[in-house]
């Protein structure tokens, strides 16, 4: 079963504290927007994409 809306809201944001706002450094080079993570955040993605991957056919009903 999957979470509430109300809370898939929540991870989202918590995700998005977490990567971006604290472990990123956005730059632009040649007119290219690019992110730039931590190793911390680089292993952080790697285990998120993992569960979603996981949890592929929950997404696809």
């Amino acid at each position: 079963m999957l979470a509430p809306l109300g809370t898939a809201r929540r991870r989202i944001a918590t995700i998005r504290r977490l990567l971006i706002r604290r472990s990123a450094r956005w730059t632009t080079t040649a007119r290219r927007d690019e992110l730039h993570f931590t190793a911390e955040a680089r292993e952080l993605i790697a285990q998120v994409l993992a569960r979603i991957r996981a949890h592929r056919h929950l997404l696809a009903a």
